[in-house]
């Protein structure tokens, strides 16, 4: 076995015994809106937060393809700790895409040395699919920048070692302004005004960020000609973990439901042994598989270094889509007991839900694919 394949094993192993964690705290978690302590110190040793910065700043500097797969068998399990892995992953590629590769490279050995679990701020109020409509100012005064604004829908914002804020730098053309502030809670000027209570996810907070006259020296400015096309490519890469996560979502709901219909007896007789069940099931497990090789061929387009917008958004809306189907029809194949939370399906359902809006609602993201259609055209 060559030591790539040792590697990828010894990844896959730790992100198993992670989910068999998760699996075991999901309800719980659920129930009360919290992420139990236990379980994010186990994401923390675990290592996988290191899995896409380079090895060159102490990470494990893994394929796009290895990441996905991981961020698959981890939303299988629970897919809030997906969230919390796949945004490690989002970090390190937009680090890795700041044009300022030596701040970029002391923040990723920072984090490393720290351990740090990150967190990533970008919409507002009235900028969430529109990220260009950024209003939070970052006034440059002395050796460094005063940030004034709100920011929402902050996941894990409460909870991290460190938050990437994006603000408008005051005096820059406003199509350069947009840049990236790393930020260390608690710091005075930024404050967690309000979590969100959600309809899915509800363990992984989902935070409104108010920003009063917080000071961020130079040093902590990852960009200072903005940083707009960096976060927009690395957007890209996320939107492929995203779809990898709605894969392994539906995979788990898919399992749980097939387990569920070879047990369960109706009128003396299996469920399974029902033709309707039989046909619903074959069609859930096709479009998983179709998800599934569409998430691993844009994975391996970005790893190969080739486009892979177009696909990523492709990937995306697809795949979330299902996962959104398929938790709907697991539900539906438990019957009175899938709407209860007796089972992990209704969770899954709702959690299906978030991953269809969040980092891109699905309909931006075939409005992307059509204007890359159209310009293919000519």
């Amino acid at each position: 076995m060559s030591s790539t394949n040792v590697t990828e094993a010894l990844i896959l192993d730790s992100v198993a015994r992670l989910g068999d964690l998760a699996r075991k705290h999901a309800r719980q978690n659920d129930l009360d809106q919290r992420y139990s302590d236990e379980l994010w110190d186990a994401v923390k040793e675990s290592g996988l937060a290191l899995m896409c910065i380079p090895e060159s700043q102490g990470g494990a500097g893994v394929s796009l393809e290895l990441f996905c797969k991981a961020t698959e068998v981890l939303a299988s399990a629970d897919c809030s700790t997906a969230t919390l892995v796949h945004l490690q992953g989002n970090n390190a590629y937009f680090l890795r895409y700041c044009e300022d590769t030596q701040r970029a490279e002391a923040v990723m050995r920072e984090g490393v040395e720290k351990q740090w679990l990150t967190a990533y701020s970008l919409t507002e109020p009235g900028a969430g699919s529109d990220a260009q409509g950024i209003t939070a100012t970052a006034t440059p005064e002395g050796d460094g920048y005063r940030l004034n604004g709100i920011k929402c829908f902050s996941s894990w914002a409460s909870q991290a070692d460190a938050v990437f804020v994006m603000a408008r730098i005051v005096g820059l053309p406003p199509r350069e302004a947009i840049s990236c502030f790393l930020v260390r809670p608690p710091q005075p000027g930024f404050t967690i005004s309000r979590k969100e209570i959600k309809l899915g996810l509800r363990a992984a907070p989902l935070c409104e960020i108010v920003l009063d006259n917080l000071w961020v020296p130079k040093a902590d400015c990852l960009g200072e000609r903005g940083l707009f096309k960096a976060t927009m490519k690395g957007l890209d890469y996320s939107r492929i973990g995203i779809a990898a996560m709605s894969v392994g979502l539906a995979q788990g709901a898919l399992d749980y439901a097939l387990g569920y219909v070879l047990d369960r007896k109706v009128f003396g007789k299996a469920v399974a042994d029902f033709q309707g069940a039989q046909f619903k099931l074959a069609d859930m497990a096709t479009t998983v598989e179709a998800a599934r090789q569409l998430t691993m061929h844009a994975a391996r387009m970005a790893d190969s270094g080739q486009p892979f917008t177009k696909l990523a958004s492709m990937a995306k809306f697809y795949a979330s889509d299902v996962a959104m189907q398929v938790t709907t029809d697991a539900v539906q194949l438990l019957g009175g007991h899938g709407y209860t939370a007796e089972h992990p399906v209704e969770r899954m359902m709702r959690d299906a839900k978030g991953i269809q809006i969040f980092e891109g609602a699905n309909e931006l993201q075939r409005d992307l694919v059509f204007r890359y259609m159209r310009r293919e055209v000519g």
